[in-house]
């Protein structure tokens, strides 16, 4: 029988064996209740923003979509992929690619492109797991323990503080915004839950009554006034994009003078956010200065221009930030405070065009969906929510809150996901086999971290032989990662100062050179460089990477303090060896070069 005429009978027999009623809604709640613990575990877990929690958020998505592919293989009903979304993530999954391949620092921008396939993994599978109200409704109520206990944990954190009324509540987040960015899409779901709910049983109304008071309470708990303001704002379409375009179209007087209060309240928000932004992860900001979210915006800015096309790479805004910080602002921020600054400066004109473009082909989904997006509309109007709040604040820095946006907007056109695909029985066979053929690979950076662990223990008890050993087999499992290779060059001048050996030292500065290589924005790297050179008897090289270490990190009166320290040992180390040129005499004429102060 030729390929063809079989798959058509295959067809045929699915078609003839439908499964029935209980069984699809049994395995639709299944989803959505999976779906919604990895989500709220990520939460638990500080946002998944710990190497161990986000590999295993990784693998799990990995083994999700291999056991999809072969569902869809041997569905019974017309159960397949959603073929309409694999072009348009696979476009934002190769722009990420390309930002990775040319990021400032690839061994941790590995890790914010491996956040981003795993998004968008999960975008893929929500658009086949809640396709049916019973997922949704699963999905949603998995969710409604973590909420609940985000807020009570806010509000003990709150009566520990020393000062209730003036301090930002994480929760299990590490920072207090991100908590408020996980919450903020499922409040209008939630908000019409209670809403519809109202002759329900008590325990369901309670229940759904925790979900909503939870996720409220995180916007007071963490002082976010912007937060506050958008869900004020987005009270009048909960009533439905129906109802809403009703009622403009009657009172039109009326919507005009809304858009306008709408519009002067987020310009009060945005002036209030910048002049009391007062604090980043517990530290207090250099004080007398209201507006220094701008100069975060501006340095965004800044390294957007520098590498407009590509960006510093994924989840790279940390280190390339010192090299752009306005003198000014003592602190070193790890994320730009603002979505669209945050992809321009990561991701360049190429991945921000291609989440653009995926937008795009997102809203005409929804329009799409027609008489079936009211009942979704409250998943929209979250999404809606969330990315006005990113614009101006803390985002998707995190993997927790990048899964929660991206599963949102799943639920929201989960039905228009274009044609079903069910792959060939062999093809999704190679696929799943593929999938786990790739777990090693995910597992590699996670081995090479606790590696590193335990080299930094050794060397910390002077265990040269076993740092050396830890070091050795991590930048085996991760070549484009710095840290093993600076790990090496520890090792190398610990063993040299303890020994006097030249070719300790001649390692060491080998291994240190390559760090600077993997990532060479950091000014650290450059300066324990020129430590290593100088003790070489290298003083023109060392003055280099000096100069060079100072241009990366501007403005931190510690840095400078470090930087003339180091200027001041190489002075004595030259006017040293000058000395002792001349009492040997020989070398007076070979004098170093005078070096800038």
């Amino acid at each position: 029988m030729k390929p063809e005429m079989s798959d058509a009978v295959e067809a045929g027999s699915r078609a003839s064996r439908p499964t029935s009623g209980r069984e699809s809604a049994g395995r639709d709640t299944a989803r959505g209740v999976f779906l919604g613990v990895v989500l709220s575990l990520a939460a638990l877990a500080q946002g998944a923003h710990d190497l161990w929690a986000a590999t295993a958020v990784y693998t799990v998505t990995l083994l999700w979509l291999g056991a999809g592919v072969l569902a869809a293989a041997w569905s019974r009903e017309k159960d397949g992929l959603p073929l309409g979304a694999a072009a348009p993530l696979a476009l934002v999954g190769g722009a990420m690619w390309l930002s990775w391949r040319q990021a400032v620092n690839p061994g941790d921008s590995l890790f914010g492109l491996m956040d981003w396939l795993c998004v968008l993994g999960m975008f893929f599978v929500s658009m086949r797991a809640f396709k049916e109200q019973s997922a949704r409704d699963a999905f949603l109520a998995s969710l409604v323990p973590v909420l609940a206990f985000e807020g009570c944990l806010m509000f003990v954190q709150h009566l520990q503080a020393k000062n209730f009324f003036n301090y930002q509540a994480p929760g299990t987040f590490p920072n207090a915004q991100a908590a408020v960015a996980f919450a903020l899409p499922w409040i209008p779901a939630l908000a019409l839950k209670v809403w519809r709910g109202r002759g329900a049983g008590l325990w369901q109304r309670c229940y759904w009554d925790a979900g909503l008071i939870g996720a409220l309470s995180l916007i007071p708990l963490a002082e976010c006034v912007s937060g506050l303001v958008l869900v004020l704002l987005c009270v009048p379409f909960l009533a439905g994009p129906r109802t809403v375009l009703r009622w403009v179209e009657r009172h039109r007087s009326w919507a005009g003078g809304g858009a306008v209060l709408g519009i002067s309240a987020v310009a009060w928000l945005l002036w209030k956010k910048l002049q009391f932004s007062c604090f980043v992860t517990g530290l207090p900001m250099r004080s007398g200065d209201p507006l220094m979210r701008l100069s975060w915006w501006a340095s965004g800015w800044k390294m957007f221009l520098s590498r407009p096309w590509l960006g510093v790479g994924p989840d790279c805004f940390e280190f390339a930030y010192p090299s752009f910080r306005d003198p000014a602002a003592e602190l070193s921020i790890t994320y730009s405070h603002s979505l669209v600054l945050g992809l321009l400066a990561e991701t360049g004109i190429i991945g921000t065009a291609s989440l653009a473009v995926f937008g795009a082909w997102w809203l005409r989904q929804a329009r799409r969906l027609g008489s079936t997006m009211q009942e979704r509309w409250p998943f929209a109007l979250g999404t809606m929510l969330f990315l006005s709040f990113a614009v101006v604040n803390v985002s998707i820095e995190y993997l927790a809150v990048q899964i929660a946006i991206a599963l949102c907007m799943g639920l929201a056109v989960a039905p228009g996901g274009g044609p079903a695909w069910a792959p060939r029985k062999s093809g999704a066979i190679a696929a799943a086999a593929l999938a786990i053929c790739s777990l090693p690979w995910i597992f590699q950076p996670w081995l090479a971290s606790r590696l590193l662990v335990e080299g930094e223990a050794a060397l910390q008890t002077a265990e040269l032989a076993a740092a050396q050993d830890a070091f050795s087999a991590a930048a085996g499992y991760d070549s484009r990662h710095f840290e093993p290779e600076r790990g090496l060059a520890r090792v190398h001048h610990a063993r040299f100062k303890a020994t006097r050996d030249p070719a300790s030292l001649e390692a060491a500065v080998l291994h240190q050179r390559r760090a600077t290589e993997l990532n060479p924005m950091a000014a650290t790297l450059w300066l324990d460089l020129g430590v290593y050179l100088a003790e070489s008897g290298k003083p023109v090289e060392a003055w280099a990477a000096v100069e060079k270490a100072e241009s990366l990190d501007k403005g931190r009166p510690w840095w400078k303090a470090d930087v003339e320290a180091l200027r001041v040992r190489m002075r004595k180390a030259e006017e040293g060896g000058r000395a002792e040129k001349a009492n040997a005499g020989t070398g007076g004429n070979r004098s170093p070069q005078p070096r800038p102060r």
